[in-house]
């Protein structure tokens, strides 16, 4: 008798038991995705609505972040990005290298009563895939609050509703994260089938990659949310 079997039982029998029970999990993992995107879209809807009653809080064009390539040459690129609040105020900064010749930023971006909300996401460099470029969102979170918006105008569920939209948005941003993983099988297969669900709660928002390769050494550019995406050189 084969180790690992029992008494009677055969490798055919065992193969679909595993086989079955594979297929049972994925099916558990698309109806436990479902049931978080309708709970998901909910939360998404009440928290833009209650943005919409307060559209006039938030600042016309905010420039939550401003940046400087600092040299680029050889196989790296180096840079600083700073962030700031909706007064102006810098409230984090950081300075690295990345292996690759030119730089990207992403953002995630939701239209909101006719304006447009940025949530700078990350950077990344044109050798690295972008899911592993370097994360923003930590940069400005201040316990659940994104803390570019943070402006003395903001009432408590203005403060409240951009928490949620904040923490939803992180959410969306992980399940692209993990449906775009390379991997067979169901529970891969299941993954994908959560992003997908979850980017269909946030078809309103999208992501805004703009290259920097056009940005001069040493010279200050800030990136401005208007009508969208817009970065400048000041």
């Amino acid at each position: 008798m084969k180790a690992g079997l029992r008494p009677g039982a055969s490798p055919r029998v065992s193969a679909r038991s595993a086989a079955g029970s594979t297929v049972l999990v994925a099916v558990l993992l698309v109806a436990a995705a479902l049931g978080v995107a309708v709970y998901v879209l909910a939360r998404q809807k009440s928290a833009i609505a209650r943005l919409e009653d307060r559209i006039d809080m938030l600042e016309g064009a905010a420039a939550p972040l401003r940046f400087t390539i600092l040299s680029r040459g050889g196989e790296t690129v180096s840079a600083r990005f700073a962030f700031y609040d909706a007064a102006g105020t810098e409230i984090a900064a950081f300075e690295r290298s990345w292996k690759g010749g030119e730089l990207s930023i992403e953002c995630l971006v939701v239209p909101v009563a006719g304006r447009t909300l940025v949530f700078p996401s990350r950077v990344f460099a044109d050798s690295a895939v972008p899911r592993i470029g370097t994360e923003l969102f930590n940069y400005y979170d201040r316990a659940g609050f994104p803390a570019v918006f943070d402006s003395p105008a903001l009432d408590g569920k203005a403060r409240e509703a951009l928490s949620d939209l904040f923490g939803l948005l992180r959410a969306w941003d992980r399940s692209k994260g993990e449906g775009s993983e390379p991997g067979q099988g169901a529970e891969a297969d299941a993954r994908r089938r959560t992003a997908k669900v979850l980017d269909g709660v946030f078809a309103g928002a999208y992501r805004d990659v703009r290259s920097l390769r056009t940005a001069e050494v040493g010279a200050v550019y800030t990136l401005l949310s208007r009508s969208g995406v817009e970065i400048v050189r000041e």
